[in-house]
């Protein structure tokens, strides 16, 4: 089963997160939010502030992902984003997917008042 850390406090990501917990099958995912999953993410070796910055999973070979590989994977589970998920995992268009995400990811989290209090 994938493992999805997102920010339960961001209104925004609480929402998309709701629109796919709607969308994919549903023992494909479990959900989690950060703040409840300090610990775990503690013996994961990711920090709470690095999970609250981007959306990190943890894949069906425990391997990391973090920021556009992780909805990679929960899209490439939802009928109609398997596209999505195909088109930004190629070589070309992926670089700058990321550098798109890094970019927002920063902006959100210097935006977020729970997130600065981190700092």
């Amino acid at each position: 089963m994938i493992t999805i850390f997102y920010d339960g406090k961001c209104g925004a990501c609480s929402r998309e997160i709701a629109y796919y917990q709607k969308k994919v099958p549903h023992n494909a995912f479990l959900w989690k939010d950060v703040i409840d999953s300090a610990d775990e993410l503690v013996i994961l070796n990711i920090s709470v502030t690095q999970a609250l910055m981007a959306l990190h999973a943890i894949d069906n070979r425990n391997q990391i992902q973090v920021g556009v590989d992780a909805f990679i994977l929960i899209w490439a589970e939802i009928r109609g984003w398997r596209i999505l998920a195909k088109i930004i995992s190629f070589p070309a268009i992926k670089p700058l997917s990321i550098l798109a995400y890094n970019k927002f990811a920063k902006v959100r989290f210097s935006r977020s008042r729970h997130c600065k209090n981190l700092e």
